[in-house]
């Protein structure tokens, strides 16, 4: 071969790599498809039970008493159960709980401790 045309077939593969690395890669639809795909029930349990203690992490950095707190998940809806030792502790337990990862919904039925109760 001679130089032009090595010279012609270089420029042609420098060009088909640039266009290749160039084009966007469709990273929502490959997401959406790892998603979609159903769990097992024991993975399902143990996601849901690392979501859980994500949660009660969260709050207790937070310095929001969980001691009498059950915290459950269930596929990404979180409920809190029990009582909290100040009343404002209550919305903003819950409001903590939307910031973390993996959480689609909260389910708030902490109630105040009050008098022994």
């Amino acid at each position: 071969m001679n130089s032009k045309a090595i010279r012609t077939v270089g420029v042609f593969a420098v060009t088909a790599f640039l266009v290749g690395t160039s084009m966007t890669i469709p990273v929502i639809g490959v997401a959406q498809e790892t998603q979609s795909a159903p769990l097992s029930k024991k993975e399902q349990r143990r996601v849901d039970r690392q979501l859980s203690k994500d949660v009660r992490r969260a709050l207790e950095a937070q310095h929001i008493d969980t001691g009498n707190l059950l915290i459950s998940a269930q596929r990404g809806v979180v409920t809190l159960h029990g009582t909290v030792s100040d009343p404002g502790q209550i919305g903003k337990a819950e409001d903590v709980t939307k910031t973390v990862p993996g959480v689609q919904s909260v389910k708030n039925y902490a109630t105040p401790y009050i008098n022994g109760r």
